[in-house]
């Protein structure tokens, strides 16, 4: 019997998916990557302005999760050297926030594009997601 993986979400954000509107632009874009852990697929969120490299991202998720890790290439590569998870790729999200639209595509330069079928999963299972009409171009 094999277990069934768990797509997370983490929100770099500071919750602008989550109806937390505060001052952010109706129309924005922020990073995004894919990690395969043991036994979950996790989407890490960032703004443009705070996370500009995609490195950035997977330094702060694998600094909050105890992961291990090093910079190979300070500012745009991040290792994870941590067993039992993988890189898979990135890319960027636009966000319109008044129509409830995302649109996810391009790559990381660094981590290379995103995989469609785990980009897939996590838009299906994680809440987060719901409110939104997503489009996706690779």
């Amino acid at each position: 019997m094999t277990a069934s993986l768990a797509y997370n979400f983490v929100d770099l954000t500071g919750g602008l998916l989550n109806g937390d509107r505060g001052s952010a632009p109706d129309r924005f874009t922020c990073k995004f990557m894919i990690v395969r852990g043991p036994d979950e697929i996790v989407m890490i969120l960032g703004s443009l302005n705070e996370y500009p490299y995609h490195a950035n991202l997977l330094d702060q998720f694998c600094h909050r999760r105890e992961l291990a890790s090093i910079w190979a290439r300070e500012p745009d590569v991040v290792d994870l050297h941590e067993p039992g998870y993988d890189i898979l790729g990135g890319g960027y999200v636009e966000i319109q926030r008044a129509e409830w639209r995302l649109r996810f595509s391009g790559a990381s330069t660094a981590y290379g594009a995103f995989p469609q079928y785990e980009l897939n999963a996590l838009v299906d299972h994680c809440p987060v997601f719901e409110p939104y009409q997503i489009m996706i171009t690779s």
